[in-house]
């Protein structure tokens, strides 16, 4: 990279986190009070309650059985609306859940509606510090974050049980998180469309002590225009096609493994059918990974 790059680089950073609080503090963020949750987008099993860490998960099972006395952070949590799915379901204790949302809008509905949870107002990508919790989940906010692996590689350390996330994935070349790349706009400013290598996030958290994932493939991405002045913006210099441009889910578990890691791949029919070429690039170098890390 060279230097007027890098110079250029940090600008644009710079004011992405000087303005981040007013770019997520739109009247269209109030859509997020309707999102929905499955047990799907979470990292929570009845297996890793009957402390079964090594059991595959092929199917997208409920959650019944209670889990107790354990501490959950949700990374942007904006209108509370997982918080209100785990609520509405009994299973867990409330009082120990803890949001990070960068919205004001966001975190000032979820103090106001569900008090029972400790909810922070904060850039998570400038915490310095980040206590321990038993789960931790993200849907769909570190892709939009500056340097995604590094802020994966924060919650990494700081889970004690279980992960999960989903997020905007290629399958081949670097991850990129670069604002005069990809970026998408607000009417109040520009934020981070990064797109994470599906295999680098895999191998950080084996690194970081994980050792059972189930990797949830959900096909192709929709094409993301070409036109810098779009809403949703990714450059020309890079091919979509080439990089196999898609979204990925991963629930992890960290457990030490026993000859190689546990690593489950699934996807429904018809995104198999629809990105078979994908589907086959991925079960190739799952395999090697597994391999790679073996004992």
């Amino acid at each position: 990279m060279t230097s007027k790059k890098r110079k250029n680089m940090k600008s644009s950073n710079d004011e992405y986190h000087n303005n981040v609080i007013n770019t997520w503090s739109t009247k269209m963020y109030e859509k997020y009070k309707n999102s929905l949750w499955r047990w799907a987008d979470l990292p929570f099993s009845d297996s890793i309650t009957d402390n079964k860490y090594l059991a595959k998960e092929y199917l997208n099972c409920p959650v019944t059985k209670k889990i107790k006395n354990k501490s959950i952070l949700e990374i942007g949590s904006a209108m509370g609306s997982a918080y209100e799915f785990l609520k509405a379901s009994k299973l867990l204790d409330s009082c120990k859940y803890t949001g990070i949302e960068v919205s004001r809008m966001g975190y000032e509905h979820c103090l106001k509606n569900y008090p029972d949870a400790k909810w922070i107002h904060q850039d998570f990508t400038k915490m310095q510090k980040l206590e321990k919790y038993d789960y931790i989940f993200e849907r769909n906010a570190i892709h939009h974050m500056p340097e995604p692996l590094k802020a994966y590689k924060k919650l990494f350390k700081s889970t004690n049980t279980a992960f999960s996330t989903c997020f905007r994935s290629c399958l081949k070349g670097e991850t990129i998180s670069d604002l005069e790349l990809a970026n998408f706009k607000t009417d109040n400013g520009v934020y981070f469309c990064s797109i994470i290598n599906l295999f680098d996030l895999i191998e950080l958290a084996i690194k970081e002590g994980f050792g059972n994932f189930k990797i949830t493939f959900g096909g192709k991405h929709e094409k993301i225009s070409n036109n810098s002045s779009n809403p949703f913006y990714l450059s020309p210099k890079v091919n979509q096609e080439k990089i196999y441009l898609s979204r990925c889910k991963i629930k992890m578990i960290k457990v030490k493994y026993e000859k190689s890691p546990v690593i489950t791949f699934v996807a429904r029919p018809d995104n198999i059918i629809k990105n078979l070429k994908a589907v086959v690039l991925i079960f190739f170098k799952l395999r090697k990974i597994k391999k790679a890390y073996s004992k």
